[in-house]
C-alpha cells in the first residue's frame, strides 16, 4: 500500500480541487473512503513517505471545515463516532488531530 502513496497523493490533490461541486452524499462517501484508506495504512510509515499522507489529511480537514460547509456536521460527527466508538480502535495517528476535534 505504501508504494501507492504518491499516486494517492496526486489523486487526492485533484479531488480537493473539484470536491466543492460534490453534494453532501458524495462527500460522505469520500470521507468514508479516506478514513478506510487511513485505517488500512500501517501505523509505522517511513519518514520519507509521511509527506504523502498530507493530501489525505488536507482533503479530510477541508471537507470537515465548517466554513466550507461541504458536509453537515452531524453526518461527519456520527460517521466518525460510529467508526471509532470502540475504545480499542483508534484513528490512524495522522488523523487524530482532525478527528479529535469532533469530540
Amino acid at each position: 500500500d505504501i508504494k501507492n502513496l504518491l499516486t494517492w497523493q496526486h489523486g487526492l490533490s485533484l479531488v480537493r480541487n473539484v470536491v466543492g461541486g460534490v453534494d453532501y452524499k458524495g462527500c460522505r462517501e469520500l470521507m468514508k473512503l479516506i478514513l478506510d484508506r487511513f485505517d488500512k495504512l500501517p501505523r509505522s510509515i517511513p519518514e520519507n513517505e509521511v509527506h504523502a499522507l498530507h493530501a489525505g489529511r488536507e482533503l479530510l480537514a477541508y471537507m470537515l471545515d465548517r466554513k466550507v460547509a461541504l458536509l453537515p456536521a452531524y453526518i461527519a460527527y456520527d460517521e466518525i463516532k460510529l467508526r471509532y466508538s470502540n475504545k480499542d480502535y483508534h484513528p490512524h495517528w495522522a488523523l487524530r488531530d482532525i478527528t479529535g476535534t469532533l469530540n
